[in-house]
């Protein structure tokens, strides 16, 4: 299959299948990468099939595996009262603490060329990048641990309760990197899109980058693509419930950008591949 002879890696499938049936574990291997072999080759009746097969297993190897456990919506807090979750921001209102400059975030829907984008910068002598960290849910939780709501009361949280969860977040990276003197830290994270008003509450001087990509071929790919298995698995277990998840996410991220002036670069992932040099150039400028 890396070899690009999807021929001969069907036949090796077929061969595999019936002596892994009793692990579902592999089984699910088994299926995502076939469809992705029957994908190439242009059968995507095929291809389809075994993806259906693939989601359908892991849907029940997670209910196998904790019994009784409810499905996480993704999207719980993110469409809270506008009026009060929406962070009192500017632009100037940077927090000297003495932590490290803030960050640059990279957000977008999953499987939009963000892992790209991110080892685009992460080549820069100036910038540093960790990879997907959960930085931002912990201080969050941090937040919440200090006695406010989130997000309802994102824009009464004081100033020395926000140096305190700006702490909690760069603990959290320390535990991942040892950021260089001088570097700007890069957090790519694509849910952080719907964690805008937050950000812009802890960071008054972050930039943020949403990379956009077809929703088409965003979704697609997200259904094509075996995910950790989570509780929020659901979510990718059919092309109608992520397109949901999608327009969810981009429904929220554009209340709130319309609702800060927030320093925001928007890139297209089409466009980045077609002109990479040109792309790049005003990223960095921006």
């Amino acid at each position: 299959s890396r070899d690009k002879a999807y021929d001969r890696a069907l036949a090796y499938f077929a061969k595999a299948e019936s002596s892994i049936s009793g692990d579902d574990r592999l089984l699910i291997d088994l299926h995502f990468d076939r469809g992705k072999s029957y994908d190439k080759l242009v059968r995507y009746d095929e291809a389809m099939q075994d993806f259906r097969a693939a989601h359908s297993a892991s849907l029940s190897l997670f209910h196998a595996q904790y019994p009784g456990a409810g499905l996480q919506d993704p999207s719980a807090d993110w469409n809270g009262d506008e009026s009060s979750s929406i962070a009192k921001y500017n632009p100037t209102d940077a927090l000297e603490d003495g932590s490290p400059i803030d960050p640059i975030f990279i957000v977008g829907f999953p499987r939009s060329g963000t892992t790209l984008l991110e080892q685009l910068l992460d080549s820069h002598p100036s910038l540093q990048s960790m990879d997907e960290q959960l930085a931002i849910e912990a201080a969050i939780d941090e937040m919440r641990s200090l006695g406010y709501r989130y997000p309802e009361d994102l824009d009464r949280v004081d100033a020395q309760a926000m140096s305190a969860v700006r702490r909690k977040y760069w603990d959290e990276v320390r535990k991942v990197i040892d950021l260089r003197q001088g570097a700007r830290l890069v957090d790519k994270y694509p849910f952080n899109a719907v964690r805008l008003p937050f950000i812009a509450k802890l960071f008054p001087a972050a930039k943020v980058i949403m990379l956009l990509r077809h929703p088409a071929d965003a979704c697609l790919s997200c259904y094509m693509q075996k995910f950790r298995l989570n509780a929020g698995t659901q979510y990718w277990a059919s092309l109608e419930s992520t397109a949901d998840l999608y327009a969810r996410m981009m429904n929220t991220w554009l209340k709130h950008k319309q609702a800060l002036e927030f320093p925001v670069h928007t890139l297209r992932y089409e466009d980045l591949v077609a002109d990479m040099p040109g792309e790049v150039g005003k990223l960095l400028d921006f």
